[in-house]
């Protein structure tokens, strides 16, 4: 099947035609759902709408409808929330709560594959249905397995947090396929090593190593050829059904300006 480009996240074909201008990187909204509610009930009501302020946009109102808003809009949400509830170790916090799964249609389809190495190929392949700007890749070399994940908001205020949850997600969409107390033998941040590094072991209990040039898990090989150990239900979800399902003109995903930011209401801050 030849997919479209118009399939993929959205760019704004206004900034692509003005010279030197390129289009702001996207991500589907699902990559946020149930981290406003986590901050409420981890800080408060008065965090959470600072963190709606900062990223001019209520998550909460979108995020179970699977449209698109610009990475810095999370990376801004996620810098605010931490400079005012003072949780330096704010990823590390919210990783446990965040699965693959919940990231909408293209989970779906991903992980209706039948071992991990098929999931993964259809991750690495149909990325741009979740998210543009940013790039997945595996290396399998002697016998050893490299997962990749490059960032596209690398270096941004916050994008630590956005690292943390990367990595917690992708150890999720392994751990489908092989049990959820596995551990990886070496996980990597693309981050500036912390003045404390134990937490990261605490939390993720495994090896890391920081200043990487990409989030990256490395497992034996051998792991890819393990079938899925949960029983989905994904159905028999085609690539054409995920095309349809991720740009159905009739979805109620709010209104979106030149395919770069949704327009909500108003916040207020008391």
């Amino acid at each position: 099947m030849n997919v479209s480009a118009t399939h993929f996240a959205p760019t704004s074909p206004s900034l692509a035609g003005r010279a030197g201008a390129v289009a702001p990187p996207m991500i589907s909204v699902a990559a946020l759902a149930g981290v406003p509610a986590w901050v409420r009930e981890t800080f408060g009501d008065g965090v959470l709408r600072h963190g709606n302020h900062a990223a001019a946009l209520d998550i909460e109102l979108i995020e179970d409808q699977d449209c698109f808003i610009p990475q810095a809009t999370m990376t801004s949400f996620l810098y605010e929330v931490e400079r005012r509830a003072g949780e330096e170790n704010l990823g590390l916090l919210l990783t446990p709560y965040l699965t693959f799964q919940t990231y909408g249609h293209w989970a779906d389809y991903v992980l209706a594959a039948e071992t991990l190495r098929g999931a993964i190929d259809r991750a690495v392949s149909t990325l741009g249905y979740h998210t543009s700007g940013d790039r997945m890749e595996l290396s399998v070399v002697r016998g050893a397995a490299r997962l990749s994940y490059y960032n596209a908001t690398r270096g941004r205020a916050g994008y630590a947090h956005v690292a943390v949850g990367t990595a917690g997600v992708l150890l999720d969409l392994i751990r489908s396929y092989l049990s959820s107390d596995w551990r990886p033998e070496l996980l990597t941040l693309d981050i500036l090593r912390p003045r404390k590094a134990a937490p990261f072991e605490d939390a993720f209990l495994c090896p890391i190593a920081f200043e990487a040039n990409a989030v990256s898990v490395f497992f034996g090989a051998r792991f890819l050829n393990h079938s899925r150990r949960r029983h989905l239900r994904t159905g028999h979800l085609t690539l054409e059904d995920l095309a349809r399902q991720r740009f159905n003109p009739t979805r109620p995903c709010g209104r979106i300006d030149s395919g770069i930011a949704f327009r909500v209401p108003a916040l207020r801050l008391v």
